[in-house]
């Protein structure tokens, strides 16, 4: 059984929900919920239950009454929830939770509690074929101080507006992953080119095709860093606690492009000297987005690493790590030689007493220049079918109002025929979650500049454009949302969330807007 049917679940209302998943074995003889009959229908061989507007809330225990070889068997499921479920999908900008954006401020959601806002959050998974037996293992969580950073950020404004609106429970199935291009999230049924699928669906479902790909991939970028570290002067020679001979220093400033029009693989060093900071209090080190993975040290102690570069560097300072005169040091690979250190950030220092800004100039050394790429290693979970079939396919039949998409970056090298593929994903949902009319609300993909390749913004605008075109020719309850001018145009990942979920929410306001279905916006139950 899916874990999705389990406690502290909502349950969509209005619709008739099929129990597929809970009665593979065994005969339904009753259902209650709230010490309330519930009406279900045996139907072309299935078993279905309807939730009215009425019983709309929570937290309710729901009760199955099941035969099962002439036995009766109950059961039980508590912290029910009867309100509205949207699957939320895309990629990083819809996956990505928030904590992951240090400009929404920790106590916005740290001190927010609302059970009525819920998630359950499937496992990015890839799988080459669709397996009828494949079990999400997952929970639901609640809208609580403790849980709250987890969520997915679009999906948790988009809810707390959804409940002031509506004062009904909202569930979101979050099925998203990073980097994933539309291709991942499509059936072989529905995609475009099925050979070429199928060629590589079949390639990989051969366990020793699939490790040897693997391990070669892992081996090689293992090399590549490996080789970067020993070749690194700066590691020799500890940079990290002593900045090297003026000599072999240049001024750059941060942020921006850190080695000029001289990019090479591997590694270069930034200093900072920071001085007069406050005694005997512990600090924040913010230091925006940084390209591609780095080790930062204080004093010539290592404070943060990160791996990637989509993630903001927030790293802490031991108050007894911070004297009157002090070393920033920060170690930076990349992969293809382009370091730099994303503009519209914030570069910081802070104190409980006061913060010092760290933008301006900075010195700057190589460490090590290699003469080929480090290529990273391949994301199997990119390949055509396997989110389908690991991520989707799971939660067929799901009852559910809505999906919210919010993915297309991952495609702007190639944007021809996107408008095509969005409608047979539209296609797919309704297939998948038996719903002809489900809402379909999906963002155009915000601006972005690539520093590094100027005239990629113009695949990046024609992927907008298909997106455009593929609303102008959708059905009545599809709502495309266009973002805000934004002021961080070279961060891949927009810092603000709110307008994000705020717009797709308006978006299922406008759709239900053109129902016959009228909507109560009264207060809780």
């Amino acid at each position: 059984m899916n874990t999705i049917f389990s406690n502290g679940m909502v349950l969509q209302r209005e619709q008739w929900i099929d129990l597929f998943s809970v009665l593979k074995h065994g005969a339904l003889k009753k259902i209650i919920l709230k010490d309330v009959m519930i009406p279900y229908k045996n139907e072309s061989g299935k078993t279905m239950c309807f939730f009215e507007d009425s019983l709309k809330g929570g937290p309710y225990t729901l009760t199955l009454q099941i035969s099962l070889e002439n036995q009766l068997i109950e059961e039980i499921y508590k912290d029910v929830y009867i309100g509205d479920v949207f699957v939320l999908s895309g990629q990083s900008n819809m996956e990505m939770d928030l904590e992951s954006f240090p400009y929404i401020p920790k106590e916005r959601y740290e001190s927010f509690n609302d059970p009525y806002i819920r998630q359950y959050k499937v496992p990015v998974e890839y799988c080459f074929a669709q397996d009828e037996d494949l079990v999400i293992k997952s929970e639901w969580i609640p809208a609580v101080s403790y849980n709250n950073a987890k969520f997915s950020a679009v999906g948790w404004f988009f809810a707390c507006k959804y409940v002031r609106e509506y004062h009904v429970p909202v569930g979101l199935v979050l099925a998203a992953a990073s980097g994933a291009p539309i291709e991942a999230f499509l059936s072989m049924k529905y995609q475009l080119d099925p050979s070429i699928a199928e060629e590589i669906c079949e390639f990989y479902l051969n366990d020793e095709n699939r490790i040897r790909s693997e391990i070669s991939e892992q081996k090689e970028f293992i090399n590549w860093n490996h080789f970067v570290y020993q070749k690194d002067l700066g590691i020799n020679a500890h940079w990290n606690k002593k900045m090297p001979a003026s000599h072999m220093l240049q001024t750059v400033s941060v942020p921006g492009i850190l080695n000029g029009d001289k990019q090479h693989p591997g590694s270069i060093w930034l200093f900072k000297e920071v001085n007069g900071c406050p005694q005997n209090e512990d600090a924040m080190l913010v230091l925006g987005l940084l390209q591609d993975a780095d080790e930062t040290y204080w004093n010539g102690e290592k404070i943060g690493e990160t791996a990637h570069q989509y993630k903001h560097r927030i790293y802490s300072i031991a108050k007894d790590q911070v004297q009157k005169e002090n070393l920033l040091a920060v170690r930076l690979v990349a992969f293809k030689g382009q370091f730099r250190a994303v503009l519209e950030q914030e570069y910081a220092l802070h104190f409980p007493s006061r913060s010092i800004c760290l933008e301006g100039d900075w010195e700057m050394a190589i460490g090590c220049k290699m003469d080929q790429e480090g290529k990273e290693v391949s994301n199997l979970s990119y390949l055509p079918t396997v989110l389908y079939n690991a991520m989707l396919y799971p939660l067929r039949g799901l009852c559910i109002k809505g999906v919210l998409w919010y993915q297309g970056e991952s495609n702007t090298d190639s944007p021809r025929h996107y408008s095509k593929k969005m409608d047979c994903l539209l296609s797919e949902l309704h297939e998948l979650f038996q719903n002809e009319k489900l809402y379909f609300a999906y963002v155009r993909i915000a601006d972005y500049i690539n520093p590094f390749d100027p005239d990629h913004y113009l695949k990046w605008r024609e992927l907008q454009m298909e997106q455009e075109q593929f609303f102008k020719q959708a059905k009545p309850n599809v709502e495309m949302i266009v973002l805000k001018e934004r002021n961080d145009v070279y961060n891949l990942h927009p810092n603000d969330k709110e307008d994000v979920g705020e717009k797709l929410c308006n978006a299922v306001i406008e759709i239900a807007s053109r129902e016959d279905i009228s909507y109560n916006r009264n207060g809780y139950e």
